[in-house]
């Protein structure tokens, strides 16, 4: 009897559990918006004329993403600054213009002079030095006969031009490199982390900052104490709670204290950004949510990033706007479009670049994993109540189904017995 009745927990156990993940995954696909239109070579709907605007022409040679209303544009190989109705703030006369950085930007004149601007398009002042990057915590890195330091917004010089390489200040802390050997320092110069390591990434607003030694990736606090173990080939700062991480050839992702929070399966994973990460598998893109569940399908060659609700993927080179659900919104009208940020995409048409905006921006849709928290995908609930809406009626289900098991083996073993009762009552007979 025991032998039927595992067989029957067996079948509940698949019943149960295993087949309901089949449908929830079927369900995700056939409930995909974009899935669906694709499968069935639906026209894509194009409401450009509704929600999205060629504020700026497409007239430059180049243009950057848009950072705080403003982008750099390029023509004839002269560079400058416009704001999103495309009005030139810092004219498109200079060799190089810097985004703009604690309301500053940089810029290099065609004769290789040095000098910064305002957000207003006023020049500040000019610095005597053989480079200039953008302020960052009040302070600016500067170099003089291949030396690196930095000056105060007054143009003084706070500390010396004495560094091989730096990437200016973060969270109140600059990473600094002498002889290929990067550290620390704070903002009156002093070294708070020694210059011991192979690779740095800048100090984060946790006060963490991961760092390289033998080739493989540890975080730090600013004392110089291991947080997270070397264990990783390579690592990115954490957004929204969340750390992409390298571990031998997989990525995953950790949270602040080192736990793996999404397994290491991926072939490489980008920062979460308004609770979306891209990752991708065998070549191809998708969009993961908190919990490692499938947002935006795994097909696409290329993704943006999120921003303001807004993905751009890219397949057999067609560019198509989508929003955090897989909606597409817009689809041919362009040679390329590069992603949103701001509310604003550079677009590209016949090697000209413009931007376009979208009118609907409101702002970062500002998320965070907190160990509980999950993007809610559709309905009123999340989809953490979902799946533990889910969890309890596998349970029961599972425990029906043993419930049943008991009472199906006990049932087939009866009439077992009966038949072959009447089978030697036969045999009796004959003989």
């Amino acid at each position: 009897m025991g032998k039927y009745i595992l067989a029957a927990i067996m079948i509940c156990i698949f019943t149960g559990f295993i087949a309901p993940s089949l449908n929830a995954v079927e369900a995700h696909l056939t409930n995909n918006p974009w899935v669906r239109n694709m499968a069935n070579e639906e026209v894509l709907i194009i409401n450009a004329e509704d929600r999205f605007v060629e504020t700026v022409p497409v007239i430059y040679d180049y243009a950057r993403r848009f950072l705080d209303g403003y982008a750099t544009v390029s023509l004839d190989g002269l560079e400058g600054v416009i704001d999103k109705s495309g009005n030139v703030i810092i004219p498109i006369e200079y060799a190089w213009v810097s985004y703009f950085s604690d309301g500053w930007a940089a810029a290099e004149t065609v004769e290789g002079k040095y000098l910064y601007f305002d957000n207003f398009g006023n020049e500040v002042f000019s610095v005597g030095y053989d480079e200039a990057m953008v302020f960052s915590d009040g302070l600016a890195p500067v170099c003089l006969d291949g030396k690196w330091g930095f000056i105060d917004k007054s143009g003084n010089e706070v500390i010396a031009p004495k560094y091989d390489s730096t990437t200016g200040f973060c969270s109140g802390y600059a990473p600094v490199s002498i002889d290929c050997q990067w550290g620390f320092i704070d903002q009156n110069g002093n070294e708070v982390l020694p210059l011991k390591y192979d690779a740095v990434l800048c100090f984060e607003p946790n006060g963490y900052a991961w760092v390289m030694i033998g080739g493989l990736w540890g975080l730090v606090d600013v004392n110089g104490e291991t947080v997270i173990p070397f264990t990783y080939r390579q690592a990115t700062n954490f957004s929204e709670g969340l750390a992409s991480v390298q571990f031998r050839d997989r990525w995953g992702f950790i949270d602040e204290a080192g736990n793996t929070i999404i397994p290491f399966i991926y072939e490489y994973a980008y920062i979460f950004e308004e609770g979306l990460a891209p990752v991708t598998m065998n070549g191809k893109w998708a969009f993961i949510g908190y919990l490692g569940n499938l947002i935006v399908p795994l097909e696409f060659a290329s993704v943006s990033s999120s921003s303001g609700g807004l993905i751009v993927v890219e397949d057999n080179w067609v560019y198509t706007v989508i929003d955090k659900f897989g909606n597409p919104l817009l689809s041919g009208y362009y040679d390329a479009i590069l992603g949103f940020n701001d509310g604003m995409t550079p677009v590209i048409s016949e090697g000209k670049w413009g931007f376009i905006q979208d009118l609907a921006y409101t702002g970062p849709q500002t998320q965070s994993y907190d160990g509980n928290s999950v993007l809610v995908i559709s309905g009123p609930q999340t989809a953490q109540n979902n799946n533990e809406g889910d969890l309890l009626s596998r349970v029961i289900s599972f425990a029906a189904g043993v419930i049943a098991a008991f009472v199906i083996g006990s049932t087939f073993m009866v009439v077992l017995r009966r038949l072959r009762v009447r089978k030697t009552h036969r045999l009796e007979a004959i003989c």
